[in-house]
C-alpha cells in the first residue's frame, strides 16, 4: 500500500483528531497537524506533503495566505480547503489559487477521503 503524507492544517483540535481518526481506518496517516497558519507553513516547509487539508479561518494567517505561499514551499503538494465558508465566492478564489478541491464543513469523513484520493490521482 502507497503511504502519503498529509498535513492536516485547522485550528479545531475536535475537528482535527476526527479526521485523523477516519483518515487513519482507511490507512491514511496524518504526519502533522498545525492549528494557526503559521504553523501550517512551517509544517509544510518541514514535511513537504503530498496532500495538505486546509481550513479557511485559522488565526495567525488566514488559509487563503497559506494557500498562496504552497506553490513556492511545496509544489507537489496537493491542497484540500476545508471550511465552514459555505461561499461560491470563497470556492472560486479557492480553486483560482491552486486548490485541488473546496469542501464545507460539517462533512462526512468519508467525503474527504474521497477528496484526497482524487487529489493524489490527479497528480
Amino acid at each position: 500500500m502507497q503511504t502519503y503524507k498529509v498535513l492536516l492544517a485547522d485550528d479545531s483540535s475536535r475537528f482535527r483528531k476526527m479526521l485523523r481518526t477516519a483518515f487513519e481506518e482507511e490507512g491514511i496517516q496524518v504526519a502533522k497537524e498545525a492549528s494557526d497558519g503559521i504553523e501550517a507553513i512551517r509544517m509544510l516547509e518541514e514535511l513537504l506533503p503530498d496532500v495538505m487539508i486546509l481550513d479557511l479561518v485559522m488565526p495567525g494567517l488566514s488559509g487563503m495566505d497559506v494557500l498562496a505561499r504552497v506553490p513556492e514551499i511545496s509544489p507537489g503538494t496537493r491542497v484540500i480547503v476545508l471550511t465552514a465558508l459555505d461561499s461560491e465566492k470563497f470556492a472560486a478564489a479557492a480553486l483560482e489559487a491552486g486548490a485541488a478541491d473546496f469542501l464545507v464543513k460539517p462533512i462526512d469523513p468519508r467525503e474527504v477521503l474521497l477528496s484526497i484520493k482524487k487529489a493524489l490521482a490527479a497528480g
